[in-house]
């Protein structure tokens, strides 16, 4: 599966780096724009852009894996398909099978997507919900539901240590997703060093 793995996210790749591109370009202006003191609409952007990354990353794993484990052979069970499309089935009222969206939050999300890595004995991605790092995604992130769905007493501003924790999330999920890239890649790569592109 890891070649199919290799392939498809090849074929898939560009949106993902956009993302990241349009993320560390906001980066950098909204720290411009916050030497010229119009900065609190540029950090809210940025926090809606990190979150806009990481869920659009892992809408990117899972379609790799699911057309990875097509090309392979590999047969999904049926939960594994329902939470890898993010779909779920109800009897429509003439009986008919209804497809509807399945929200899963994003911290579910994350780990699923990253477990069936080791699931598929592919290779393990760690991710640990037990330091900081986990902390700070999901306090950051309940400041992006908080942009996302303001109520009346609410406050959007992106103080300085808010900005900084964003900046954190945003890292801590680019080292996630470098040992994806790893797992990925690690067979090309040791192919290459043997010679051996089969």
């Amino acid at each position: 599966m890891k070649n199919h793995l290799q392939e498809v996210s090849g074929e898939k790749f560009g949106p993902v780096m956009h993302l990241s591109i349009d993320v560390g370009n906001l980066w950098r202006e909204q720290a411009d724009r916050d030497r010229g003191n119009e900065g609190d609409w540029m950090r809210r952007t940025y926090v809606r852009a990190v979150f806009a990354y990481i869920e659009g990353t892992i809408a990117f794993v899972k379609a790799v894996m699911v057309e990875s484990a097509m090309r392979a052979g590999r047969t999904l069970t049926p939960a594994q398909s329902n939470l890898l499309c993010e779909e779920s089935y109800s009897i429509g009222a003439k009986g008919e099978i209804e497809r509807k969206p399945l929200f899963i939050p994003l911290q579910k999300n994350v780990l699923f997507t990253m477990g069936l890595f080791k699931e598929f004995d592919l290779g393990e991605v760690v991710v640990r919900t037990d330091d900081s790092t986990w902390a700070t995604f999901v306090e950051t992130l309940r400041f992006r539901h908080t942009l996302t769905h303001p109520r009346p007493h609410d406050s959007l501003e992106v103080d300085d240590d808010l900005l900084d924790k964003v900046r954190r999330t945003e890292n801590w999920f680019n080292d996630v997703m470098l040992q994806v890239s790893n797992i990925i890649y690690e067979k090309k790569a040791e192919q290459a060093v043997h010679g051996n592109t089969h």
